[in-house]
């Protein structure tokens, strides 16, 4: 409830990839960004993606689809060193609303079982029509 999360996703130019670009902003003002590239890995026959975030952490994941979304199981390093294990779910909920959640979450010897949902919901885009201007 105190934190924004603000994310776009395109193609890549090749079309060979998913680029998505994300900000999280907390009330207390801090704030992280991050990208990540999602693409075929041929090898494992598996959605594979790569996250890199502002604070210098690292991550690594594969795809598995489920009946309602994805489960993304991802290795890393966090900005402190810290070896990271997680696994969340998306849940597509409707066309314009997703569900993220970690499922678990292992920072060293840290580990946590479930965080709270967040709810991704689909942003219209402006519109590109002048409505100031009236017609004669």
């Amino acid at each position: 409830s105190d934190t924004l999360v603000e994310t776009t996703c395109r193609w890549s130019d090749d079309q060979n990839y998913l680029l998505r670009q994300f900000v999280v902003k907390t009330a207390d003002g801090r704030e992280m960004s991050g990208v990540q590239r999602i693409g075929w890995d041929p090898i494992r026959k598996k959605l594979r993606s790569w996250t890199f975030d502002s604070e210098g952490g690292f991550f690594s994941g594969y795809w598995a689809r489920t009946s309602d979304g994805w489960l993304i199981t991802s290795e890393g390093v966090s900005a402190d060193g810290e070896p990271v294990v997680a696994s969340a779910t998306y849940q597509l909920v409707s066309f314009d609303r997703i569900v993220w959640q970690y499922k678990t979450l292992i920072v060293g010897d840290s580990v946590t079982d479930s965080h709270a949902p967040v709810t991704m919901v689909k942003k219209s885009p402006v519109p590109a029509l002048d409505v100031s201007a009236k017609s004669e």
